[in-house]
């Protein structure tokens, strides 16, 4: 039985890269036909199957959303009779690709049309990427023009919709970070997860593709408190907890100032608590 890579999270959180690094290592993605070219914003290339993502595209707008609009499904939605065309296209495709040991598919619209594609392969490995909230919202609105609300709330919907969607045994949650820290380990810890095998040497040689210089839109926790809503800094802290990339909202040195956050995220977002943070965490940015 073929090994299936489900990548998914949200836009400008890393897939890309993370499906270049999975090929190389042996995953196959498609043909060269199929992945879609680099791009401005992209010049490593999407790596991302236009077959599975037109599919993706026709799922979420049987359901009247799109990868920016995320739908209203009810449970079960995917077994419903008006996707019996997609689904005999994605079983033919499947079929396709069945003949790898080693295949899957990169795209951040998997973290909503999930359901579907569990249907029909029910034992995939879910690599689920994950970046900074208000990075991806940066990168959002130099790409797409969206404004940070939109933005934080897609990276909330789409993140919150894979993890209730996939099993925990299943999945794995990669920091995009990471790769630019101590991309080896990364690297071996999921490719672990997916049970491949491959020698140092090889990974090496694979690490070595990860340019430093497209970290663009960075930003640090600080700024992320500051800006996004305290939903989407709690989801991103559960996340990070299940990475190696597990951070420290705010320095050690400053008891007091992490007490108080610690407090606003486990309130209920009284006017009183966001004002105090607030005012501490503009503060504290000053000498950040």
């Amino acid at each position: 039985m073929s090994k299936v890579v489900f990548i998914a999270g949200m836009h400008r959180s890393g897939t890309s890269m993370v499906a270049r690094l999975l090929h190389h290592c042996g995953i196959y993605l498609g043909s060269e036909n199929d992945l879609k070219v680099p791009q401005p914003d992209n010049l490593e290339g999407y790596w991302e199957n236009a077959q599975f993502r037109l599919l993706n595209d026709e799922i979420l707008s049987e359901l009247n959303g799109g990868w920016d609009f995320t739908p209203k499904v009810d449970s079960g939605w995917e077994k419903s009779y008006k996707f019996l065309n997609i689904r005999s296209e994605a079983s033919e495709l499947i079929k396709q690709f069945s003949s790898h040991d080693q295949w899957g598919w990169k795209d951040p619209r998997n973290s909503l049309t999930f359901p579907f594609w569990n249907e029909l392969i029910p034992l995939m490995k879910v690599v689920i990427c994950v970046r900074s909230p208000l990075e991806v919202a940066n990168s959002l609105l130099k790409r797409n023009y969206l404004s940070p609300a939109l933005a934080f709330n897609l990276w909330l919907e789409y993140n919150q919709k894979i993890l209730s969607h996939s099993e925990p045994e299943n999945r794995i949650i990669t920091h995009y970070d990471s790769y630019f820290r101590d991309p080896y380990m990364e690297l071996t810890r999921v490719l672990k997860f997916l049970e491949m095998e491959i020698p140092e040497k090889h990974i090496m040689k694979v690490i070595e593709m990860v340019d430093i210089g497209l970290h663009h839109n960075q930003s640090t926790i600080v700024d992320l408190i500051v800006e996004a809503p305290a939903q989407v800094i709690n989801l991103y802290q559960e996340m990070c907890n299940q990475t190696e990339e597990v951070f420290q909202l705010l320095p050690d040195t400053d008891i007091e100032f992490r007490t108080h956050f610690d407090k606003y995220l486990q309130s209920d977002d009284t006017d009183k608590d966001i004002k105090l943070l607030s005012i501490k965490l503009q503060n504290a940015k000053k000498n950040y």
